[in-house]
């Protein structure tokens, strides 16, 4: 009798490894454990600017990359186009056409895809995988959608947030044919459910990225503020200006003005290493006179990033849109007294008042309210720390999340054992 051989799925991430990704790692390396090979496969290498976990080279080495492509992947990529034979590559023109919100530009952008997913096609042929699952619902999706019409290996979603419309247009198409998907939260998934309707997969489960609750633990114990020494607030997260970074230090600024020395740190690269939004932050930075009371620290690593935490006497995020934020998980799981706004998803994970405090967005005063609430009243600070881990290892350790898409993978037979 022939021995039943695990099953091996694609990971399709862009830009992977990134700042932000490693709760993709953490999900490969439990799919693992869990019997399911993962093969990753990203779009192109990251800037090197925001290549920076400790697990990076290792990802890095692993990877296959769709772009640049060689002649040699063109010739399987047109071979792949063969064994599809007239009919596969009229549905992939047929896909194409029926493309629904797309400028001529990306219509062409669309097309000129098609060698690529032609590529990803033909390496899960060859690699032998039964699935591929997309940590993207922008192009990746579309990437995943076109080689799916081309060779017929099925694929899935994962919807990251903040909110369906930054990963662009034609969504019904993408999630349509999509075995199945994972969102981060209720609110994203009243969201798709509200403006994807009856193009949703068969079955749409919620699963939270998370964090490693034994990783992200404090080994001494938080020290809240005291007049008269430095007061640290920590923030993380890519320099975006959905971050709201503005707001943040604005509220900073305002907390100065009350009489308390705090310094600002905030964690997190632009998209383009640092050549790009950077630049603006820094401006604003110069123009505001904050110099001296706000550090950008680049992308760091958990660890350094964990080294930041056990500093700080608060966490700190202005995002204006979210979905639900791993950088506050982490906060909450240091036992770091945290203040967020309440935006997207962010109220499924800190109950305001009771293990964090949400805030509107957009309002630096009333962010700069609540901080100076919480330095002035150190116990409340303890309490909400504490509360925090708790809802975290409760809610939102990386395991649960990843379980969730182990159970979805092999209830859609994506992952079973081969013989």
């Amino acid at each position: 009798m022939a021995t039943a051989r695990r099953p091996r799925i694609g990971f399709l991430t862009p830009e992977f490894p990134g700042q932000t990704h490693s709760f993709i790692w953490r999900e490969r390396l439990f799919l693992q454990e869990a019997g399911i090979d993962v093969a990753i496969v990203s779009t192109r290498p990251p800037p090197p600017a925001i290549v920076c976990q400790a697990w990076a080279p290792a990802a890095l080495a692993e990877t296959t990359y769709l772009l640049p492509l060689s002649f040699r992947d063109l010739a399987r990529g047109s071979l792949e186009v063969l064994r599809a034979g007239p009919g596969g590559a009229l549905v992939v023109a047929r896909e194409i056409g029926r493309a629904q919100g797309l400028t001529r530009r990306q219509h062409l952008r669309l097309i000129l895809l098609v060698p690529l997913a032609a590529k990803l096609a033909s390496l899960a042929r060859r690699q032998g995988w039964s699935h591929v699952h997309v940590h993207s619902c922008a192009e990746a999706a579309h990437l995943a959608l076109l080689a799916s019409r081309l060779s017929g290996i099925s694929y899935s979603l994962a919807f990251l947030g903040p909110a369906l419309r930054v990963y662009g247009p034609n969504q019904a198409n993408k999630w349509r044919h999509a075995l199945f998907a994972t969102v981060m939260s209720h609110a994203m998934l009243d969201e798709v459910r509200r403006e994807l309707g009856s193009s949703l997969p068969p079955k749409v489960e919620i699963a939270a990225l998370g964090v490693d609750t034994s990783r992200f633990r404090r080994t001494t114990a938080y020290e809240p503020w005291r007049t008269g020494e430095a007061c640290r607030i920590y923030s993380c997260g890519r320099l975006n200006p959905v971050k709201g970074h503005f707001y943040l230090i604005e509220a900073l600024l305002e907390l100065r003005r009350r009489g308390v020395p705090a310094i600002l740190e905030i964690a997190g690269e632009d998209e383009r290493g640092g050549r790009g939004y950077r630049r603006e932050v820094e401006r604003f930075i110069a123009a505001r006179g904050a110099g001296d009371c706000v550090k950008l620290l680049g992308a760091v690593s958990e660890a350094e990033s964990r080294d930041c935490m056990a500093r700080a006497h608060l966490f700190a995020l202005a995002s204006l849109d979210e979905g639900v934020s791993v950088a506050v998980m982490e906060a909450m799981s240091m036992e770091l007294p945290t203040v967020c706004t309440r935006v997207g998803g962010m109220h499924e994970l800190v109950d305001s008042g009771m293990n964090g405090m949400l805030v509107p967005p957009r309002e630096p005063g009333q962010l700069a309210d609540v901080l100076f609430e919480l330095l002035q009243e150190p116990e409340r600070a303890v309490r909400l720390g504490a509360r925090g881990r708790l809802k975290v290892v409760s809610g939102f350790d990386h395991r649960i999340g990843a379980r969730v898409l182990v159970r979805s993978l092999r209830e859609a037979g994506a992952a079973s054992p081969t013989q």
